[in-house]
């Protein structure tokens, strides 16, 4: 699962991995959260689909 959520310090998205995902990630980068190349100033409907698309294994969800 990825999970979509609020950097309001850098002002973007983040992607944090979970579960399986989170392993891969953590071995290729050292962490489970990576930053998305999109601002708070875009739609979060567009930011999920996007990181969908790209993840057609995971489910993506936003945090709440």
């Amino acid at each position: 699962m990825i999970i979509i959520r609020r950097n309001y310090k850098e002002r973007i998205y983040e992607a944090k991995f979970t579960a399986e995902d989170a392993v891969k990630v953590r071995e290729l980068f050292d962490t489970d959260v990576l930053p998305t190349p999109f601002s708070l100033d875009t739609p979060v409907s567009i930011v999920r689909s996007a990181i969908a698309k790209q993840n057609k294994q995971s489910i993506v969800t936003l945090e709440v």
